[in-house]
């Protein structure tokens, strides 16, 4: 049983153990890494200890999904367990049929389609082909995450015009499917939201270090999508 998160090593270990991970939130009942580090490492500045500093690292593990999965809040998702959250989230729809829903706004369709299967994309790449910018671009790129539609593939420097890397790492994205290595890999796996909602609750409730409440439920289940009734209530 995981209890406490100090290094790398540590989140790439609670993630594959329990299936997903928030990442900054401490309202997550021990499901969070921040609920299960110390706040110090959090505000130093040295990059062994801080997480802001391994998420990119935590994508080389390779079996492990990195996005603003929970509400549109940062975390972590296996890749063993991704296909029972598009189970629950969006079943078998794709990004148009999630728009004629009113699943996901026109934005986020736009920005979706700007991204062709098997390419990955830095946001400000696909928003500029989207025509997003600013406020727009940044939800549009959330909807997407929390529908389980987009996952982050890798972080990338910028450079400079002579070549210099600079700055924080940026992260690229690309269709879940794609992400995944497999544009099958949701088919081959069997459809059943019901047992996809049973397993990631009891994920949950039996490596949770305190009791779930009802919003923690919803947040793991549906992030911040409304849930569908046919997925919900099967």
């Amino acid at each position: 049983m995981i209890r406490r998160i100090q290094t790398l090593d540590e989140i790439v270990e609670a993630v594959r153990e329990i299936g997903f991970l928030a990442f900054v939130d401490r309202r997550w009942a021990g499901l969070s890494v921040a609920d299960r580090s110390p706040a110090s490492i959090w505000t130093t500045n040295d990059q062994q200890l801080n997480p802001w500093y391994w998420r990119h690292r935590i994508l080389e593990a390779g079996d492990i999904c990195y996005g603003m999965f929970f509400a549109r809040k940062l975390g972590f998702i296996s890749i063993d367990f991704f296909p029972d959250f598009v189970a629950v989230r969006r079943g078998m729809d794709d990004a148009p049929a999630l728009f004629r829903r009113g699943m996901i706004s026109l934005e986020a369709l736009r920005l979706y389609e700007a991204v062709p299967p098997g390419e990955a994309m830095t946001l400000s790449e696909a928003g500029e082909l989207a025509e997003l910018a600013g406020s727009p671009l940044d939800r549009a790129a959330r909807e997407l995450m929390d529908a389980t539609l987009w996952t982050t593939v890798e972080f990338v420097r910028r450079r400079t015009k002579s070549g210099r890397e600079y700055g924080w790492p940026v992260a690229r994205y690309a269709r879940a499917e794609d992400a995944c290595g497999d544009t099958d890999f949701f088919r081959s796996r069997p459809f059943n939201p019901a047992a996809s909602r049973r397993r990631i609750l009891d994920a949950a409730r039996s490596h949770a270090l305190s009791p779930l409440d009802g919003t923690i439920e919803r947040r793991l289940l549906f992030g911040a999508m409304k849930p569908r009734r046919d997925l919900a209530l099967r």
